[in-house]
């Protein structure tokens, strides 16, 4: 290569560096969403329907530090959680969960519980569920003894299609919990609706860790 072809090719070179450098850098953040509807976007924009699995792993298990669970029923079926417990008071959960299809192509993407692409897989119906005549409704809790100061159990309700707890394809379920991921005055309850125990946040499945809140807890806040 003559000395002008590769003084033309060094700022291209270099360009080409600095680009994957930068898709090296750690982006994702969980704690950077400060509600389920920014979360909801978020997952939105940048997994589109057809992103492949290894970009949602990427993302939110080696970026976002999620643990990764696979489906035991479902091997297109997987999810990451995440929780964070805020100031003691409550443990916050982001249970994002993901179907693909037979190439690895995302096909719908959820947040604890809700699914955020209108094509795709959606909901189950609660009254088709009822229709089979086997069905079960039973109470349920998630204990969260880590939030010693306020909120150490989430209760539910669940509806069992086949009354068999070892079948998880076929449970909604219906409960309350914290509205945003972070304290202060505004925190108040909110419901989730007719969502797949195992994609939501009373899901008993644990992660591998629980991460603190990281911002500043008000004074006496939680208890």
């Amino acid at each position: 290569m003559s000395f002008h072809r590769l003084r033309t090719a060094l700022p291209l070179l270099a360009a080409f560096c600095l680009s994957a450098a930068a898709q090296d850098t750690t982006t994702f953040r969980f704690e950077n969403i400060a509600s389920l509807d920014a979360m909801k976007s978020h997952v939105r924009e940048a997994f589109p329907a057809g992103t492949p699995r290894a970009i949602l792993a990427r993302l939110l298990e080696k970026e976002g530090g999620a643990s990764r669970r696979a489906h035991p029923r479902r091997a297109a079926t997987e999810k990451y959680l995440y929780d964070i417990n805020i100031c003691d008071a409550y443990i916050w959960r982001w249970n994002i969960s993901a179907d693909y299809d037979a190439h690895g192509a995302l096909l719908q993407v959820w947040v604890n519980g809700d699914p955020v692409h209108a094509a795709g897989p959606q909901k189950l119906s609660a009254a088709s569920l009822r229709s089979n005549g086997k069905a079960a409704i039973y109470k349920g809790t998630r204990a969260r003894p880590e939030a010693y100061k306020g909120e150490k159990q989430l209760a539910y309700i669940m509806l069992d299609a086949d009354a068999d707890p070892r079948t998880l394809d076929d449970q909604l379920v219906i409960g309350g919990g914290p509205n945003r991921p972070m304290p202060g005055p505004a925190t108040k309850m909110i419901a989730y609706s007719d969502v797949e125990l195992w994609r939501s946040i009373f899901d008993p499945d644990p992660a591998d860790r629980i991460v603190r809140y990281q911002g500043m807890c008000p004074p006496g806040w939680g208890g």
